[in-house]
């Protein structure tokens, strides 16, 4: 996976472009608890610009809701990064690291 930013030449930005097996997911992060589609602008310009290798965008904001706004385009709140952050820890403690190191050793191998 390699990580990027886009930015087109009127200066429409996207702050992160995640890129994996021939597909792009764009993420944006704004500081707001609302979301409009102004805050799409960039999601929109890198879809049409990849077409067919786009396979998502997000806005993380300070909201409470995901939300659709389009086609693999959602707004989501930002804290459940958190959350699902929280979860992995969890299950790591719970988790023997003899198992642990077995799961990162066999994911190594598939690489």
């Amino acid at each position: 996976m390699s990580f990027s930013h886009f930015r087109d030449k009127d200066k429409v930005e996207v702050d992160f472009v995640l890129e994996s097996r021939g597909k792009l997911a764009g993420i944006e992060v704004k500081a707001s608890s609302s979301v409009t589609l102004e805050d799409f602008k960039g999601l929109y310009k890198l879809q049409h610009a990849v077409q067919q290798r786009f396979a998502a965008g997000l806005v993380l904001y300070d909201g409470e809701a995901a939300v659709p706004f389009g086609k693999n385009l959602y707004a989501v709140p930002i804290s459940t990064l958190w959350e699902r952050i929280s979860e992995s820890c969890d299950r790591r403690r719970s988790t023997p690291a003899s198992s642990r190191a077995s799961r990162v050793q066999h994911n190594q191998l598939e690489r």
